[in-house]
């Protein structure tokens, strides 16, 4: 049976990621934790009240902002508010000092800011300081922006375009992949987590091991947009073994779509899966730092000694 097969012991060895260069021939795991709905929620809260303050939608529309000199604190105001000659700034007109993110300026601004949050949110309050940190970030991420906008040395207006149109276009391919392997990460965590209560708990906590030791790298991309929005082209992962594909799909067998009442689960459902006998071949590097029985045999057998070093294959679960 599949399952007593790939998984010789209920121990699992969690690899430390390590760090390598961007060519390398392989992607490493990462070590950055996955964040808490609540603080997801929560940083989107503060993006949500600061872009109506800034008159904008896009975080690319502050470079129009700034440039028309609109939400720019001067230097003079900030000299001045902190000699006390002027009163604190306000949120009517919304004017940070970008050259200075954490000067009193801008402390002012800050608990302004989250106190007209906690008005309407008070559940929040304990989260004060996490939200005071995401504010700054905020700031700090738009400040890029105008420099981002302004033409290199030797650039034309519509090569600087050119230039920024293809930055958000990689920027947002890559954020896609990201939240579809997020999102498929978390629904196999979850029905694995929900089924360890059952008398086939042993399994699942197997399986478990198995979704955590991936991580969210390890889930598949689903990169491919050629068959429209509601269903798209599995890729073969050819580092990948089988058994892990087919582990991967008995957990995906089990998510539920329908409610208690037969009705559809709220929220975007799941997209078709099309599995092509011949499917295409993922264009994601292989992943360094996993167990020897996620690696396919036959992946592991081609690889050069010197790169299968650089693989850093651990123990298998």
């Amino acid at each position: 049976m599949i399952f007593k097969s790939f998984f010789p012991s209920a121990t699992i060895v969690n690899a430390l990621p390590i760090r390598m260069s961007r060519h390398s021939p392989y992607k490493a795991l990462s070590n950055r934790r996955l964040r808490e709905q609540s603080r997801v929620n929560m940083m989107k809260l503060v993006r949500d009240t600061l872009k109506p303050l800034l008159g904008i939608k896009q975080d690319k529309e502050i470079s129009e902002k700034t440039k028309n000199g609109q939400h720019m604190a001067s230097p003079d105001e900030v000299d001045n508010f902190d000699n006390g000659s002027i009163p604190a700034p306000s949120l009517t007109n919304f004017c940070p000092y970008w050259d200075d993110i954490y000067c009193s300026w801008k402390e002012s601004l800050a608990e302004k800011f989250i106190d007209q949050i906690l008005d309407t949110n008070p559940e929040l309050a304990n989260e004060r300081e996490d939200m005071k940190k995401h504010f700054f970030q905020r700031l700090e991420t738009l400040k890029r922006e105008p420099k981002r906008h302004t033409p290199r040395f030797n650039e034309t207006e519509a090569q600087m375009t050119q230039r920024t149109e293809r930055q958000d276009s990689i920027t947002l391919a890559r954020t896609c992949v990201q939240d579809r392997q997020l999102t498929l990460f978390r629904s196999r965590e979850t029905i694995c987590r929900e089924k360890l209560g059952g008398c086939d708990w042993d399994i699942w906590k197997a399986l478990l091991e198995l979704v955590l030791t991936l991580r969210t790298e390890g889930q598949s991309s689903n990169e491919s947009s050629d068959e429209g929005q509601d269903r798209f082209t599995v890729r073969h992962r050819p580092w990948r073994s089988e058994h892990v594909t087919e582990l991967l799909q008995f957990i995906d067998s089990h998510r539920e779509t329908l409610n208690n009442y037969g009705n559809s689960l709220p929220g975007k459902p799941f997209r078709t899966q099309v599995r092509k006998s011949n499917p295409p071949r993922t264009q994601d590097r292989p992943i360094s730092g996993l167990p020897r029985n996620v690696y396919s045999l036959d992946f592991l057998s081609t690889r050069r000694s010197d790169l299968l070093n650089h693989l850093d294959v651990q123990d298998p679960i």
